[in-house]
């Protein structure tokens, strides 16, 4: 039973897949062979396959047909060639490789790009068939936006996987399309996409492991003694097929940077994600902490009209994971810190603000890029006057004798990296306390092989609780100086004041070492002894006051795990019965209706908060508009408004329901950390389990509270990736049961 309650790098960016007509530039000849795996100076693909090094991956592969000659004077050319790429790895990064056409002006000595179009995997599978067929690929000028459209190419682009059916579309003759109604973009977007800026500010991160993973960096730790903190961190973020990377913090596990990353892209863009990774700066190689993914659609909302708003974020924390602190020299399961796996460790948290400005016409200077033009002007006049000395050397100036200039990044999609004032209106977070308490009643099925050594639980929240290889608790250091006031004012009198001290509770979040004995008519099993005295842990942490948003997730996450149970139900009686079905499809309706009025009423009602970002208001009456929306047709499956549904037809609907309210579910701002429920044998991680803390989470309203707070729930502990696996390479299987 647990209870959770308020107690007063220097990497390259990954270039996804480049497509080129190359070989007709270079007179190939359509029998010729093309080479597979091309360096970025010699073929017409490019393919950076490093983020699936953990999975093995079969080389890229690309096939070529029908390789046309180049048409001198064309302005319409017909250029019919067809590639494939092969990729084996995990589908969540795949969705993430950018496909990036470019179209290019041949010339006797190099080529210079006419126009690019780009569009991630993820955004193509999601088209129905899995593909775009027949559509119009608009051309711009990455060099400078204010150009607008260069050009048009018309091409097919499909992603299949395992047992996916590609379809053949009929084709159209181009005579007979229009270009602007047959673009190649999603249905629902715009045929007219503005460019916009999206703005990625990095404020600070805390709580990061406090160890270079470098060999020299431990070496000089272990002889000179050095107590520092080892770690040089800095951020990465990529979007879009490009990245951006703040400067580096050398020696501290609680960097500040107050820099952002500005990236230039048409709006609705067409890749989904903002991939943020921290990473050590090492002497020899750098080594990724932990990664992040931030979805655009889970922060936006692309309706028209009042209803719509543009991708926004924070400023929240982002808690970070991966794999566990074990200060060794290698990390076996480094893949984890990549975004590979679910994390089994908490790597610390990074406080992030999103922001999206839409650029009425080219890269034309916006209200929010004003503000920050006296900042750039004097941070560029300093480093004008840090680097006269250095340009004579380096032999930097024009032909008049003056410094060369930088290139101008303000009409071009190039990245921009560049400091930031903490803006006023951003108020100080509130810390509160938040006990946890947990009881083992059980632990079966241990295997053998560890049985012979003493075995423990340990339960953390960031942290908090990691006795191993934890890191630093911010809690009472962060506190604003109105809150350290309050805490200075004495709230009982003297005598009370000691009295209450000599009661306070101990913190203890690991249980006493215990051998485990073998289970009686299963020698191959082991469990623990627990008997009439059972083990408890209880500690307090402290963290940031946005219980709100938990509360407000529980509730639509009863609301959907009522709906889908309610939905199972009737299929079951649709087998015995032919009219209760009916009966019982339209009372289900009903309680919906009458669970999302209350959602409502209480959303109406939600008093404003200081602590509330943009992205909470807009949520939280997205998250109400969609359930009156989901309400009202409901209704109208009642009333037979339209037409009377069958029994099917209203389980389809009710099934619609229930996907558009697991979407609201997920909170994209993180507030406490998830829980960790270790197993240590002979101190040392052997497997874990990790629980979502707003499933724990106390409140004294029913609907809010977690779904498993308080509650009998047995816990399957698993292993993690190759490092957790026994030498005669058998995986563990064990089974903790918390009773209450």
């Amino acid at each position: 039973m647990f209870g959770l309650k308020l107690k007063k790098r220097k990497k390259k960016a990954e270039k996804g897949l480049i497509l080129a007509n190359k070989a007709a530039e270079d007179g190939h000849s359509e029998a010729e062979a093309p080479r597979e795996g091309p360096s970025p100076q010699e073929g017409d693909l490019l393919y950076d396959n490093a983020s699936a090094a953990p999975v093995p991956s079969a080389a890229p592969k690309r096939r070529s047909k029908l390789l046309t000659k180049i048409h001198d004077g064309e302005v319409r050319s017909q250029n019919y060639q067809y590639f494939v790429f092969d990729f084996t790895g995990p589908q969540v990064h795949l969705f993430d490789k950018i496909i990036k056409i470019s179209v290019c002006h041949h010339k006797l000595i190099g080529s210079t790009l006419i126009g690019s179009f780009r569009v991630d995997l993820g955004t193509v599978y999601n088209q129905p068939g899995h593909q775009f067929c027949d559509r119009w690929a608009l051309l711009t000028d990455p060099g400078d936006i204010r150009t607008g459209t260069k050009g048009y190419l018309k091409c097919n682009i499909s992603v299949t996987g395992k047992g996916d059916i590609l379809k053949a579309n009929p084709k159209t003759s181009d005579a007979e399309e229009q270009i602007e109604k047959n673009l190649l973009i999603p249905q629902g977007f715009p045929s007219e996409r503005p460019w916009a800026r999206f703005y990625v500010r990095l404020y600070k991160a805390e709580g990061l492991p406090r160890m270079n993973s470098s060999i020299m960096a431990n070496v000089t730790k272990a002889f000179v003694g050095d107590s520092k903190d080892l770690v040089d961190p800095f951020v990465e973020v990529s979007f879009a097929g490009q990245m951006g990377r703040t400067t580096v913090k050398k020696s501290c596990a609680d960097p500040v940077w107050h820099e952002q990353v500005v990236f230039k892209e048409m709006f609705p863009p067409l890749c989904r994600r903002v991939k943020i990774q921290v990473w050590d700066e090492g002497s020899m190689n750098d080594v990724a902490l932990a990664t992040h993914f931030i979805d655009l659609k889970k922060i936006s909302n692309e309706q028209d009209g009042d209803k719509g708003f543009l991708p926004t974020f924070g400023p929240a924390w982002i808690n970070l994971y991966g794999s566990p602190r074990n200060h060794s020299l290698m990390d076996d399961h480094q893949e984890l810190n990549e975004g590979f796996g679910e994390g089994v460790a908490f790597r610390g948290r990074i406080l992030v603000e999103i922001a999206v400005e839409i650029l009425s016409g080219g890269a034309q200077e916006s209200k929010f890029s004003k503000a920050l033009k006296d900042l750039k002007s004097s941070s560029k006049d300093k480093d004008t006057k840090s680097s006269k000395g250095s340009s004579k050397d380096k032999g930097d100036v024009t032909d008049d004798g003056k410094p060369q200039q930088a290139p101008d990044k303000t009409h071009s999609t190039e990245v921009e990296v560049e400091a930031f004032d903490a803006p006023p209106e951003i108020i100080p977070e509130r810390y509160e306390d938040f006990l946890l308490f947990g009881a083992f009643f059980e632990a079966t099925m241990i295997d053998r092989k560890i049985g012979d050594k003493p075995i423990s639980f340990e339960v953390s929240v960031g942290n908090f609780g990691n006795l191993i290889d934890g890191g630093s608790h911010h809690g009472s250091r962060k506190k604003s100086a109105e809150l350290a006031e309050e805490d200075a004012l004495p709230l009982l009198q003297e005598g009370e004041r000691d009295a209450a001290h000599e009661v306070a509770i101990p913190m203890v979040s690991s249980t006493h070492p215990e051998r485990p004995l073998v289970t009686e008519g299963n020698r191959n099993y082991n469990y623990l002894p627990f008997e009439a005295k059972k083990p408890c842990v209880y500690f307090i942490s402290s963290w940031g006051d946005q219980t709100f948003r938990l509360h407000w997730s529980n509730m639509l996450e009863k609301m959907a795990d009522l709906l889908e149970e309610s939905i199972e139900e009737v299929k079951e009686l649709i087998k015995i019965s032919e009219e209760a079905p009916e009966e019982k499809m339209k009372l289900v309706l009903d309680d919906f209706i009458t669970q999302s009025s209350a959602f409502i009423s209480e959303a109406e009602k939600n008093p404003k908060m200081s602590n509330q970002t943009t992205l909470d208001k807009k949520r939280l009456t997205l998250c109400w508009q969609e359930l009156e929306a989901m309400a009202k047709k409901a209704k109208g499956i009642l009333q037979q408004q339209k037409k009377k549904l069958s029994v099917d037809e209203m389980i389809r609907e009710a099934q619609h329901f229930v996907e558009k309210i697991r979407f609201l579910v997920d909170e994209p701002q993180h507030t406490i950390p998830d829980v960790f429920l270790w197993l240590l044998s002979n101190n040392k991680r052997v497997a874990y389990a990790r629980m979502a803390s707003r499933d724990l989470l106390y409140s004294p309203v029913r609907e809010q509270r977690g779904k498993h707070c308080g509650t009998i729930k047995t816990h399957f502990l698993r292993v993690s990736l190759r490092c957790f696996r026994l030498k005669d390479g058998k995986a563990l299987f064990l089974r903790v049961t918390l009773r209450s």
